[in-house]
């Protein structure tokens, strides 16, 4: 419910699919999360080019972890966290050895951090066990890719797997362009 309510964002706020467009909308895990059962997970955000909204709130996990969730997507920008913006912290939880994030390019537990020139995105205390598989480029154990602006990735760790076709790949962060 929550990845909808940051796509509807757009809607609920009558933009256009051209308009710019980042949900500053803020949500914290009470509970471990079991994916189970799930098999149409969408990405929490996404180009707004593409008509989606980018997610620029906070996400706190409050230190529980997320088991067996499974994303196997044939598009780039996928995660949990599929295109984040300026101002975006996520922050505080695992990603269990249970769980696979599977993509094109721009894939890890946040696919893309986006132009964030007007207020950096943090991402903080996060920890990724999981299988990170991505069919192109920027394939990270937590981010994916940067896209401009300034990204601070603090206390995180990644102990997984990690299959890339593409360059650009990394344990922690896959690509920083034009970066800081």
């Amino acid at each position: 419910w929550f990845a909808a309510m940051i796509k509807d964002y757009r809607n609920v706020h009558n933009l256009t699919a051209n308009e710019d467009c980042n949900a500053p909308v803020n949500a914290r895990l009470m509970n471990d999360i079991d994916f189970t059962g799930v098999k149409d997970f969408a990405p929490i955000g996404g180009l707004w080019g593409q008509g989606n909204t980018r997610y620029n709130g906070t996400f706190d996990g409050q230190g529980y972890k997320i088991t067996n969730l499974n994303i196997n997507l044939e598009q780039n920008e996928v995660g949990i966290f599929g295109v984040i913006a300026e101002g975006a912290v996520i922050k505080n939880f695992t990603l269990a050895s249970s769980c696979s994030i599977k993509g094109n390019g721009a894939v890890g537990i946040v696919g893309k951090a986006w132009r964030a020139h007007d207020g950096e995105v943090r991402l903080e205390s996060l920890g990724n066990e999981a299988d990170i598989t991505g069919a192109g480029n920027n394939v990270g154990g937590i981010l994916g890719g940067v896209k401009e602006g300034t990204v601070t990735i603090e206390n995180c760790w990644s102990n997984c797997n990690i299959q890339a076709d593409g360059k650009k790949v990394g344990g922690i962060l896959g690509n920083a362009n034009a970066a800081t």
